[in-house]
């Protein structure tokens, strides 16, 4: 007697691969304020081409400012994760050799 072919749908301990790299907590934050701008300039459109906004859409228009300012702490947070080690010790380096002149 022969049997029947299952399909393999075990993926191991790991779980199924993800075709990229997990993303940080900083990179999701990014990333959720780049699409609440988009929808901001969405709205910016919409509003002079005469449409009418709800309450919830003018707020979200208010809001643009704060996002874009933390849009740019944040893009400072992740650019300075990967650079501030560098200049760190590249500005500790040189202020040791000034002392010492």
């Amino acid at each position: 007697a022969a049997k029947p072919k299952v399909p393999n749908t075990e993926f191991g301990k790991g779980g199924m691969k993800l075709k990229s790299a997990p993303k940080g907590p900083l990179e999701i934050r990014y990333r959720a304020l780049a699409k609440k701008l988009r929808q901001c300039e969405e709205l910016e459109t919409k509003k002079k081409e005469g449409v009418v906004l709800d309450k919830w859409q003018t707020h979200k228009l208010r809001q643009k400012l704060f996002h874009k300012a933390e849009m740019k702490n944040l893009s400072k947070a992740l650019k300075g994760d990967d650079e501030a080690g560098e200049e760190g010790e590249d500005g500790e380096s040189e202020s040791g050799e000034d002392e010492d002149e």
